[in-house]
């Protein structure tokens, strides 16, 4: 009789709505906060299910065995089983229509009936909402909640048509924002931020279609950035930097849009302090350095892309100091050089892949002094000059391949000075120029291989400025005149390689003036003419004989 009043006391609140009272939405699994002892429940248990059209299944246990089971119509549910000669709720089974629905664990504590509707909720064993959702056409919609047992909120967030958009919270027990994101249709777009419990930043950054982008900044409890992570455009990782006190502080890397190591370091309150290494987009070393208190200290090394070591120096105090290396791919020695408070000194050699010597310079306090020599592939010396303070000064020498002296001269204070004397491979002089404060002055020679003299001309200040002959290879004169600034002056003369004149005449500023004679190799006058600024006036033209050959309508040209 107690049962069936207890069913029929249940059946009428049900149908005047006052079972739950709360909207034809809510959906609850209740266990009365029930504690299990030795798979036994320590008082009666009443396990009751709502359904959105107010139907429900209500059963009721007694230790652990099942008093009464009542389902109303439209939803047949079992509402759980039991073993046989035991007092131990196994399982809770619902069914819907003949079929299982859904199937909870002993201790679960919630269960959800997922329906279309204003609101859909879970509680805690309190009675207290554990999360509210909305729905519309079977999707989320609208503002999702998620509480604390204490009724507080935990996260909040707008959804549209099943995908999250806006801006979305998670907060503290204590009610402060834990966390805040902001999302677009789906992903996350916009600012995101990580606070600690006190309230202070802990995180922020932004991202851009589901992944960080540009710079996300994390925080000690105190305020102050204890890291930065840079990416880029497109979320790949660029950089992560260690602060302290708003210096630099630890380790610092940055990347290759590959996720290779392109850089990393250490610093100690924002100077370099450390191992400082760098790498190729393919993860092999490109160079490593050392430094201590922002400054490079002690050895560095550069490598190419097969690992193949390419420099080797030294430092101190962040200058270069010591023996310096640089090789070729195959271990060779390219060059070697010394350093003395970060300027070359002492000798500096290079080597061709031949291993022969290509260069030898002497340097002090970064300068060129002293010796400054160059050789061909072969090794054999090309060319010597000299140094004082980076300026040239003394002799320098130039070699052929075959060791034989190819020119020989001097500077003095960065200029040419004194005679340039040029040779032909066979040894003998090719010319010879005379310098003066690094301008050419006085009379330049040229020679024939064979060793007669080619020209004779008199400069002054770069230019020809006085007598100019030239030779023929058996030393006779082949012309003879007058250059000032650059311009034939005064009387000229053209000879045969016999020796007799083949022309005579004037030069007036450059351009011929007057009768120009021109003559037969055998000395006898062939033609004349009169020019006026390089134009043929008249002309007269003889004979074997010497007797003028008549000439009708001369017109004015150039002379011949």
């Amino acid at each position: 009789m107690y049962w069936v009043f207890i069913l029929i006391f249940f059946i009428c609140a049900f149908s005047q709505g006052a079972i739950f009272g709360a909207t034809p939405f809510n959906v609850e699994y209740e266990t009365n906060g029930t504690k299990y002892e030795r798979d036994l429940p320590e008082k009666n248990v009443n396990a009751s299910f709502y359904s959105p059209e107010y139907q429900r299944d209500y059963s009721v246990y007694q230790r652990g065995r099942l008093g009464l089971n009542a389902s109303l119509p439209a939803y047949q549910r079992k509402t759980a089983e039991y073993q046989p000669n035991t007092s131990n709720i196994n399982a809770l089974k619902l069914f819907h229509k003949g079929k299982i629905e859904q199937t909870v664990p002993k201790h679960s504590k919630n269960v959800r009936f997922p329906k279309e509707g204003n609101v859909e909720k879970t509680f805690y064993d309190n009675k207290n909402v554990k999360k509210e959702v909305r729905l519309k056409n079977g999707k989320i919609h609208g503002l999702v909640r998620e509480f604390f047992e204490d009724g507080k909120v935990k996260t909040e967030g707008m959804y549209i048509e099943g995908v999250p958009n806006g801006m979305h919270y998670e907060y503290y027990e204590n009610g402060k924002v834990k966390k805040e994101v902001v999302y677009a249709m789906g992903k996350k777009n916009g600012s995101v931020k990580e606070y600690f419990e006190n309230g202070n930043l802990k995180e922020e950054g932004t991202h851009k279609n589901d992944v960080l982008s540009g710079t996300y900044k994390i925080y000690g409890t105190d305020g102050d950035m204890i890291k930065e992570i840079r990416y880029f455009s497109q979320g790949e990782l660029f950089s992560e930097s260690d602060f302290r006190q708003g210096k630099l502080h630890g380790s610092v890397k940055n990347y290759y849009r590959n996720g290779q190591v392109k850089q990393e370091e250490s610093y100690a309150d924002g100077l370099r302090d450390g191992v400082y290494r760098e790498y190729n987009d393919n993860g092999t070393l490109w160079s490593e350095a050392h430094y201590s208190s922002g400054k490079l200290e002690g050895p560095f090394a550069q490598y190419d892309k097969l690992g193949h070591l390419t420099l080797e120096e030294n430092y101190s105090a962040d200058q270069k100091n010591g023996p310096a290396k640089e090789y070729y791919p195959d271990g060779k020695i390219l060059e070697e050089r010394n350093y003395k408070s970060g300027m070359l000194d002492d000798v500096l050699k290079r080597y061709r892949p031949s291993g022969h010597m290509e260069l030898e310079a002497n340097y002090k306090n970064g300068q060129k002094d002293g010796p400054y020599r160059t050789f061909y592939e072969d090794g054999q010396l090309q060319n010597e000059k000299h140094y004082k303070a980076d300026i040239q000064d003394g002799p320098v020498k130039l070699y052929y391949p075959n060791g034989n002296l190819q020119g020989e001269g001097s500077y003095a204070n960065n200029l040419r000075q004194g005679p340039f004397t040029i040779y032909y491979e066979n040894g003998k002089i090719r010319g010879v120029t005379p310098y003066q404060l690094g301008r050419v002055d006085g009379i330049v020679k040229q020679y024939y291989p064979e060793g007669s003299l080619q020209t004779e001309m008199t400069y002054s200040f770069d230019q020809v400025h006085g007598q100019a002959n030239s030779y023929y290879p058996n030393g006779n004169l082949q012309q003879s005149g007058k250059i000032y600034s650059g311009l034939p002056e005064g009387d000229f003369k053209k000879f045969y390689e016999n020796g007799q004149v083949e022309e005579e005449g004037k030069y007036v500023l450059g351009k011929r003036e007057g009768i120009v004679k021109f003559y037969n190799a055998d000395g006898k006058l062939k033609l004349e003419q009169f020019l006026k600024e390089d134009n043929v006036v008249w002309e007269k033209a003889y004979d074997a004989a010497g007797l003028v050959i008549p000439q009708v309508n001369i017109a004015p040209s150039k002379p011949r």
